[in-house]
């Protein structure tokens, strides 16, 4: 897509639009985080032990968006179901600002902290976790786009990298041959009962 072209993303739209949970009646703050990200980001099911306290800056720009995402303790979850739902079609990177994010996709885990980045496809499962909440930036770009610009066609494991120091990252794989070195790994935390509830699109 391009500025002029149907269907172009006008000045107004890329205007940064602010969502929060703040203020929100507490029984429904995770249906209505779940409805914001899928109607601006990527679709999720999100599951939190306690009273969820988010907050979302977005940018639309032509060929990608952007998100500025701070929140308490939850985790979230792309399933199969969910993609089938609501297909994004597109890849996702996260770039870690604050606290830690537990990354899980075909059999691998990954710990990640602030100044790593890690990409993936939207439309692949995965789930992250944030254990002490997270404060993040977010992209997504259509596969299209890159496939125009690259001969980037698709990522066959997650994508990682760090910005800042050393990253004591870890990987693991389970019940198949690890793609990342591993180094010592953080135990996981205990399961706690959370709110969940069905996103749509």
């Amino acid at each position: 897509m391009t500025d002029g072209a149907a269907g172009a993303i006008t000045p107004a739209e890329r205007t940064p639009g602010i969502f929060s949970t703040s203020g929100l009646p507490t029984a429904r703050r995770v249906e209505l985080w779940e409805s914001h990200n899928a109607a601006t980001l990527i679709g999720l099911a999100v599951r939190a032990p306690d009273s969820l306290d988010a907050t979302e800056l977005n940018v639309r720009l032509p060929r990608a968006r952007l998100a500025r995402v701070t929140g308490s303790p939850h985790s979230v979850e792309r399933t199969r179901d969910l993609i089938l739902r609501c297909p994004a079609d597109s890849v996702v990177v996260f770039l870690t600002l604050r606290g830690e994010a537990r990354f899980t996709a075909d059999g691998v885990a990954l710990e990640r902290r602030r100044g790593d980045a890690l990409a993936w496809e939207t439309d692949r499962p995965f789930a992250r976790t944030f254990v002490r909440g997270l404060e993040e930036l977010v992209v997504t770009v259509p596969r299209a786009e890159l496939a125009a610009r690259s001969q980037l066609r698709g990522l066959a494991s997650p994508v990682i990298t760090s910005f800042g120091a050393p990253a004591a990252s870890t990987a693991r794989e389970k019940g198949a041959q690890a793609c990342l070195p591993s180094t010592t790994e953080s135990p996981r935390p205990r399961s706690r009962p959370a709110r969940r509830s069905r996103p749509t699109c």
